[in-house]
């Protein structure tokens, strides 16, 4: 299935950015070749390039290079009782890296819900918003 590139795009501008996105692409060698996004949320030292992605980020170990087409680990703990979800990708030449906040989830569904709501202020006043208890379901 291939979405629409305006849905992609607004996946990324409203779901991720709440997450403190970071990422990093790697080459079949395990070498980091690009890293970007929110490393300080994480407590954890941005990765250098040029470095062996296993030695900045040891929890990569047995996962890189990539032999599947996706991958997905949802609430790995870092430590600290900070929790990220990642996902792995495969491009032509390098394998991709992508962690996102997995900690408190609520706060976060919460925000969102609040963000959607004032965009429809005439539902949210009626108390006749589709959003409202959402996440109970």
């Amino acid at each position: 299935m291939t979405l629409p590139d305006r849905l992609v795009q607004s996946l990324l501008k409203n779901a991720f950015h709440l997450r403190y996105p970071a990422f990093l692409a790697v080459t079949r060698q395990g070498v980091i070749r690009q890293v970007g996004g929110h490393w300080n949320h994480y407590a954890i030292a941005v990765p250098r390039i040029m470095a062996p992605a296993c030695v900045e980020l040891p929890f990569l170990v047995g996962l890189i290079p990539l032999l599947t087409p996706f991958e997905f680990l949802p609430r790995l703990n870092l430590g600290q009782d900070r929790f990220v979800d990642i996902y792995l990708l495969p491009d032509e030449d390098l394998d991709w890296v992508l962690l996102v906040d997995a900690g408190d989830q609520s706060a976060v569904q919460q925000s969102q819900q609040a963000r959607l709501e004032s965009q429809q202020p005439t539902r949210a006043r009626s108390g006749t918003s589709s959003l409202a208890g959402a996440g109970n379901r």
